[in-house]
């Protein structure tokens, strides 16, 4: 037996022991079984028993997924860490906040881990020991806010990463995918709040570019970098269900750099903005258009004091003389204000002996 399917059977963790995956008993000991993958998804484990795995030894893929494990406790890490031949771990919505920094300690054959649905704030460092052998990564659905420079650090081996439904992440920072040399597939969709992505997420990466796939599906974007990265190197691009501002930045990208090149069959995003475009695809925008758009949207020219006319010298240096003159009547007045209070003040009382006027009386 290789395959074993146990989901959704209402198991407990303690129920589970390692008399239940044991051969049979020959010569005073308990033999090994061949089981390759095992799936424990959709039960009520909230923990393991330490030798769960003792005597499946070539055990490759395990499936935790749909339990109220909660916390990661350190039987259940020895349990993990027993499995030393696991390359495929889903952890998917089990209520965990974090991982243990040793709970991967000794799984150098794990190239794949779903750790999605769960109460993560941020990445958990622990992956970083996983990067010479880490190639699969989800992360859907959990509360981060950002990613960053810490992010991904150490996964070097990564070749897919997905990062979606996450609702309350609103930016990818610089550096983030920086240590992701060998990625060659990005999911970063449905993250509703998604509004920004740095120019330099992708640093360091540009000049070795590895990338094939990148896909911004549903989220909150409107402009993006054209330095982005390198898009005509790209075989697939996805781009749909954003709010796209139609300006010179994006009709770079989608003409001179190609990315019109690289939708797929009926995934051609649509602009939302300026008003005029709004609904149009983005590949009917070229760079001849750019002229034509709003000054507001235009790529931004730098200052130079050639480009000031005499006339606008002239109304300047008005405009600075008003404003120091109508400033000194201003401040003469005050001045006089309290001169004349001061004056007024400092007058001496008279005082009226109201006993020697004279009165009569009828």
């Amino acid at each position: 037996m290789v395959y074993l399917d146990l989901s959704n059977n209402q198991i407990s963790g303690e129920v589970l022991r390692s008399e239940i995956f044991q051969g049979p008993y020959n010569n005073g000991i308990y033999s090994d079984i061949a089981l390759e993958t095992l799936n424990l998804g959709f039960n009520e484990i909230h923990s393991l028993d330490k030798y769960l795995f003792q005597h499946t030894p070539n055990l490759t893929r395990l499936y935790l997924n749909n339990n109220p494990i909660e916390i990661l406790d350190h039987v259940t890490v020895s349990a993990l860490s027993s499995a030393i031949k696991l390359e495929v771990l889903d952890l998917s919505k089990t209520d965990i906040d974090s991982i243990p920094l040793d709970a991967f300690k000794g799984l150098v054959n794990l190239r794949q881990i779903d750790l999605s649905g769960n109460h993560f704030l941020n990445v958990p460092e622990s992956l970083s020991l996983l990067g010479n052998t880490l190639q699969y990564l989800t992360f859907n659905n959990n509360p981060l806010v950002e990613l960053n420079d810490d992010s991904f650090i150490g996964l070097t081996s990564l070749l897919e990463l997905e990062v979606g439904e996450n609702q309350y992440l609103e930016e990818v920072k610089r550096s983030t995918f920086s240590p992701l040399k060998n990625l060659r597939v990005l999911h970063l969709c449905h993250n509703k709040n998604l509004r920004y992505i740095s120019h330099n997420a992708f640093r360091g990466l540009k000049d070795r570019w590895a990338l094939k796939e990148v896909y911004l599906d549903d989220n909150n974007l409107s402009e993006l970098s054209t330095d982005l990265m390198p898009w005509n190197e790209l075989e697939v691009l996805g781009m749909t269900g954003n709010n796209w501002l139609c300006n010179c930045d994006l009709a770079n990208i989608v003409t001179k750099q190609e990315a019109s090149t690289k939708f797929k069959p009926g995934k051609v995003p649509f602009c939302a903005a300026p008003m005029r475009l709004n609904g149009a695809y983005i590949t009917n925008i070229t760079i001849s258009f750019c002229p034509t758009f709003d000054t507001t949207f235009a790529p931004k020219k730098q200052f130079s004091i050639t480009d000031l006319r005499p006339k606008h010298v002239l109304w300047s240096i008005l405009g600075v003389a008003a404003v120091v003159g109508i400033g000194m009547i201003c401040g003469i007045i005050v001045n006089a204000a309290k001169a004349f209070y001061k004056k007024k003040l400092s007058q001496p009382i008279r005082y009226v002996n109201i006993n020697n006027s004279e009165s009569s009386f009828a």
